[in-house]
């Protein structure tokens, strides 16, 4: 979306300006789609889309339906909220019966609301051969307190995000090769707001460990000892620190010792400059690492010479890399570690500074599978 000399992420981060559709790069570009691009980014009221159905049926009061349709990679149920109202009663054409043209034109005039039509579907226009009829001004009616009626219960979801439900553990299956058993499979998940951890305890995955971002705990600490009171086998708590630590994200060195200070069993490292601060954090204090520190997939782990030169006790596999080079890079490291005595020459060449030597009661790395 940028053309020219621009400066980008130099002065600001992200934003409207950063569109340049006026720059001479975009020339000869079709108007319609430059119109799309203006509405949808610049100018354009960011609206949610609903699916309509109206039941047109003689003899019963007119319905319509509003349902919002949730994002394709949402996984949050509160994402879809509907709202049924109920109008006039539908009469039998005498003259003109409405056609589904007519209704679907009246219902999806939405302009100046939070929501846009992405489809409307009529019920009941074809049961009688003289047709149905409804007054254009109960249609009207019948669209705005469907409108009002479903901002007043996605308002009311948003203020209560939360309901108790029965609580089943569903443990993963592990992995059989015949009749033994070859490796079991560990659930790992990331939770950046309280929101996200309260459908989780509410969902019937059991975690084995649950990473939380820096803020909620943060703002919460009590959260650790809400997970550990709230499961039978308590999971690993880790603290998933940011992608960069800078002002944008409201976390400071301060905050990063104040994480050091809670009881959790470790960090999920996003850069070098988190990795070398905690490091000499607790060298310093304890000298010996007290909790885990694993690699997320920011961090360069593409092969298995890059993953022994990081003091960590786990990382995560790269998204960039195959199926086929996550098995290249793990069995690497299998006949690494399997080594009973490793080489000088090995050693020097993957561990030029003892600094980075590691130190930890977690001597095998272990890794993990991404999934978004």
């Amino acid at each position: 979306m940028r053309s020219q000399i621009e400066t980008g992420y130099y002065h600001r981060h992200n934003g409207r300006e950063m569109v340049t559709l006026l720059q001479p790069g975009y020339s000869g570009s079709s108007e319609t789609l430059l119109k799309e691009i203006r509405d949808l980014y610049l100018t354009g009221k960011k609206t949610i889309p609903v699916q309509m159905t109206a039941r047109l049926i003689i003899g019963k009061p007119a319905e319509l339906i509003l349902k919002t349709v949730s994002k394709e990679h949402s996984l949050r149920a509160m994402d879809e909220v509907s709202a049924s109202v109920r109008g006039e009663e539908v009469q039998e054409a005498r003259k003109a019966p409405l056609q589904e043209e007519q209704v679907i034109r009246s219902l999806k005039k939405l302009g100046g609301t939070n929501f846009h039509c992405i489809s409307c579907t009529v019920e009941g226009l074809t049961e009688n051969r003289t047709g149905v009829f409804l007054p254009s001004a109960a249609l009207n009616e019948l669209r705005r307190r469907a409108v009002a009626s479903l901002e007043e219960k996605i308002l009311l979801q948003k203020d209560n995000p939360t309901l108790p439900v029965e609580r089943k553990e569903v443990p993963l299956l592990s992995c059989h090769a015949g009749n033994e058993i070859v490796r079991k499979a560990n659930l790992h998940v990331s939770v950046e707001s309280e929101e996200q951890l309260s459908a989780l305890m509410r969902s019937p995955l059991k975690a084995d460990r649950i990473s939380i971002g820096v803020l909620p705990l943060l703002q919460n600490p009590s959260l650790i000892q809400n997970i550990r009171s709230f499961y039978k086998e308590s999971p690993q708590i880790f603290a998933a620190l940011p992608f960069m630590t800078r002002e944008e994200t409201e976390v400071d060195l301060k905050d990063l010792d104040f994480l050091l200070q809670l009881p959790i069993d470790g960090f999920v490292i996003r850069n070098l400059e988190e990795l070398a601060y905690l490091l000499a954090k607790e060298e310093k204090e304890s000298g010996q690492r007290k909790r885990m520190l694993l690699a997320d997939a920011s961090l360069y782990c593409w092969n298995h010479r890059a993953v022994l030169a990081l003091p960590v006790d786990a990382f995560t596999l790269p998204l960039e890399l195959s199926f086929h080079d996550w098995g290249r890079m793990l069995t690497a490291l299998r006949e690494f570690e399997s080594r009973e005595f490793e080489s000088r020459e090995f050693e020097s060449r993957e561990f030029e500074s003892r600094e980075f030597e590691r130190k930890s009661n977690f001597p095998k790395r272990s890794y993990e599978i991404p999934v978004y």
